[in-house]
């Protein structure tokens, strides 16, 4: 029935936050950040759908859309910092923002962005999520996000 489907819905969603966090946690290399964080933004698309009212949906869709901006722009910032530097090891990256400030202020906006920091979009796509969450009481999920 729609009840265990939406409970699947759920705890996947929040698998999938967590799982997404904790890959991107143990890497060292921009792009495999970037990509394992992906799979950690699903998860609040996710979270959207499945707790299926219009404000849930509504912020699901303007997750995706936040996302598809910010993270291709990260994306973007990789590349750049690519060029300029011969790698994409974090490591080996050293001083970068001393040297490119412009490049440092369009990854740290992108990147508050993402982490949901106001007044930036994450924060609004993150917080509609959650409220809904509250909402149609799924606690426990809407804490793990």
């Amino acid at each position: 029935s729609m009840g265990y489907l939406q409970d699947i819905m759920l705890w996947g969603a929040a698998f999938t936050m967590v799982t997404g966090v904790l890959g991107a946690a143990a890497q060292y290399e921009f792009r495999r950040i970037l990509s394992f964080h992906i799979v950690s933004q699903i998860g609040y698309m996710i979270l959207g759908l499945a707790l299926y009212t219009p404000l849930a949906i509504a912020g699901g869709v303007f997750a995706i859309v936040h996302n598809i901006i910010v993270k291709t722009n990260l994306f973007l910032i990789s590349g750049i910092t690519h060029r300029l530097q011969g790698t994409y090891q974090l490591k080996k990256m050293g001083g970068l923002y001393r040297e490119r400030p412009w490049l440092a202020v369009a990854f740290f906006v992108s990147a508050f962005s993402l982490a949901g920091i106001p007044p930036l979009s994450g924060f609004f796509a993150k917080f509609v999520i959650v409220r809904a969450g509250i909402e149609a009481e799924a606690y426990v999920v809407t804490g793990i996000a």
